[in-house]
């Protein structure tokens, strides 16, 4: 799943293992903020601006750290103890960034959308393309003819697009979420209605949680945790989001149905984006039409006026509300089955400068399929163990370095694109190793976790792609 964003911060520890090597494609140094332009480092240098730098009269910004709020929203890794756990579980993200200080600008996004899908290879070749592509970004206006030919691409490469559709209070639906082929995510309260700052329309196709706070001073009520940072202007300290480091949007109720989309591909990667989007919209819970305080009424189309919170229809918010269980439920009913991960741990355990090699060949894939590749993925306690190249076979080597805890996942693909995972403990005494294996779960992961996506994080402070 790729990311397109203000970059990401890859030294986060709950992105630990995550992330696939991006790219970052701003080219005006000025917006980029790292003294360079396009180059192979997608980490987020920080957007923060001046008072006038962007516009007259606009005031100073802290950097947002938006595309690494975004990334943890996805896949903050799970098991690890640490943290938060990302929605897609087990799934990794390609990191790219498009955006920087005062926004983006369009030619840096089209040409990072198609690189992310596999579609292009300048400026070099992206060796893990994108099934799903998550744009927390946009502007206001309809969809240019440059957006809706490169969505076109990509949705007949079956590559999935899920777009913000946008904080301007209820008016019309940003582009590109408004392009034809696009999944455009409207942005609901923690009672289901229509959180003020929504855009609506009839492009939207599902709504997912995107933060409110209630009140108007204090802590917000509604956040959702996120992986964040605390500098205000260069990076400082990896953190997480709160009830009082908070901002909200539809730019991180899109990560929610894009982390459920990637899973819905990790169980059938036959599906094309078309069809994705029919089970999201099928599985999708009905809106509610009471529950609100007095005076809220339904959304209407938009127009020249603003509305704020009112209770979500089929033509202005989408479908209806995520079902991330669902969605899962429907492609697992007709997917042919997910192959079986297995770690096989030789011997009673090793001292401290030994190793052990960890063996997946036992493994095996379902429906006449085969196992055509591995990867392991040191997840938690890097400074415990570390794990010798090549991590892409059958079998690897872990070396321990110091006491403590580690965990190491491994994902299985077969022949057909579907993935399984597990995972193993190793607990590294003074004086000698320990390993267990577990079939995955616990930590901060629990079956439930679809039913409870009501999360709050912060919002993209400019979703604006600069024209």
């Amino acid at each position: 799943m790729a990311v397109l964003d203000t970059g990401v911060r890859l030294d986060h520890p709950d992105l630990a293992g995550k992330l696939w090597p991006g790219y970052d494609f701003v080219e005006d140094r000025d917006t980029a903020n790292d003294g360079d332009g396009r180059d192979a480092d997608p980490s987020d240098p920080g957007d923060w601006t001046s008072s006038g730098e962007c516009s007259a009269g606009e005031p100073a910004f802290a950097s947002s750290w938006h595309g690494t709020q975004v990334a943890g929203l996805i896949g903050a890794a799970t098991d690890n103890g640490l943290g938060i756990a990302g929605a897609a579980r087990n799934v990794k993200l390609l990191p790219v960034r498009v955006l920087g200080r005062c926004g983006g600008w369009d030619s840096d996004i089209l040409a990072a959308m198609r690189w992310a899908g596999g579609l292009s290879a300048d400026p070099a070749a992206n060796a893990h393309p994108a099934r799903v592509i998550n744009m927390s970004l946009g502007s206001t206006g309809s969809c240019p003819a440059s957006y809706r030919d490169v969505i076109g691409e990509l949705v007949a490469a079956g590559v999935v697009v899920v777009v913000a559709g946008g904080n301007d209070a209820g008016l019309a639906v940003n582009t590109p979420a408004n392009c034809a082929g696009a999944i455009a995510v409207a942005g609901v309260r923690h009672l289901g209605s229509k959180v003020g700052y929504s855009n609506v329309g009839a492009e939207m196709a599902v709504a997912a949680p995107a933060g409110n706070c209630v009140n108007l001073t204090g802590a917000c009520l509604y956040p959702l945790m996120t992986t964040s940072n605390s500098g205000s202007t260069s990076p400082g300290e990896n953190i997480y989001s709160d009830s009082y480091n908070y901002s909200v949007g539809t730019s991180f109720a899109t990560p929610l149905v894009a982390a459920t989309a990637g899973l819905m591909l990790s169980v059938d990667p036959t599906l094309q984006p078309a069809q994705v989007k029919s089970v999201l919209q099928a599985t999708a819970r009905t809106f509610p039409a009471t529950g609100a305080d007095a005076g809220v009424v339904a959304c209407r189309a938009p127009g020249a006026v603003e509305q704020i919170e009112c209770y979500c229809t089929a033509t202005t918010c989408g479908a209806g509300l995520l079902d991330a269980a669902a969605a899962l439920a429907r492609v697992q009913a007709t997917a042919a089955p997910l192959p079986t991960a297995r770690i096989v741990v030789p011997g009673d355990g090793l001292t401290v400068g030994q190793s052990v090699v960890l063996d997946a060949s036992a493994s095996a894939a379902q429906g006449g399929r085969t196992i055509a590749s591995y990867e392991w993925t040191l997840v938690s306690g890097q400074g415990v163990v570390s794990l010798t190249p090549p991590t892409d076979g059958a079998s690897v080597s872990v070396q321990a370095l110091a006491a403590g805890t580690a965990t190491i996942v491994l994902t299985v693909i077969d022949s057909a694109g579907a993935s399984g995972t597990t995972s193993t403990t190793i607990t590294v005494a003074a004086g000698n190793v320990t390993v267990e294996a577990s079939g995955g779960g616990g930590g901060a992961f629990a079956p439930g976790w679809a039913v409870a996506l009501a999360v709050v994080v912060l919002a993209l402070r400019r979703t604006g792609a600069r024209r």
